[in-house]
């Protein structure tokens, strides 16, 4: 990754949101690597085709595990335990920072900020600097709950990209970390 300043980002912000995808023919790859040393990649990759009656959308899931021994062998051969998180969707990119996005984003705009944005009784959100990511320009959000500095949430996002360019949640075994590592357009 390759850090922009916050100089360098001159141009007006954006409004996120997880359900805008653009139109035309699409891809995107990305890594989920649970459990710290130890834990599952999953690697997901997703192409959405333009057809003459809408979209055609292929998601293909890779799961990997390592080092198991023969007692885990059952449930690694079905996808291991990270698999069925994908059952919740868009949340597993964000953990516990979905249910909140939208009081922590709202309508704000996206983009590198000196101050933090206050957001009475849950946190502030930070935007310190942005990344180059899969070929996009994603600004880096660190949320920081109010009382709890071990619960910090991390993630990026970039205009017109309906997935965040990482991040990253949780510690030890329960670490979470996702990382868009292709991004087409």
């Amino acid at each position: 990754m390759v850090a922009i300043g916050s100089l360098a980002w001159a141009q007006g912000g954006f409004i996120w949101s997880p359900d805008q995808f653009p139109e035309g023919d699409q891809r995107y790859v990305l890594e989920i690597v649970t459990g710290g040393d130890a834990g599952q990649l999953l690697q997901l990759a997703i192409d959405i085709t333009q057809t003459d009656a809408g979209y055609d959308a292929v998601t293909t899931i890779t799961a990997n595990q390592s080092g198991l021994s023969a007692s885990d062998l059952s449930g690694a051969a079905f996808g291991g335990t990270m698999l069925g998180g994908l059952a919740f969707g868009p949340m597993m990119f964000f953990g516990p920072a979905f249910m909140m996005l939208p009081l922590m984003l709202g309508q704000q705009e996206i983009m590198v900020r000196d101050e933090p944005i206050v957001i009475m009784g849950l946190g502030n959100v930070y935007m310190p600097s942005a990344v180059e990511i899969a070929g996009h320009t994603c600004v880096e959000i660190r949320f920081e709950p109010t009382g709890d500095a071990s619960a910090v949430i991390e993630f990026g996002l970039a205009d017109g990209v309906p997935f965040p360019c990482y991040s990253r949640f949780g510690s030890g075994d329960d670490l979470v970390e996702m990382t868009l590592i292709e991004a087409i357009p």
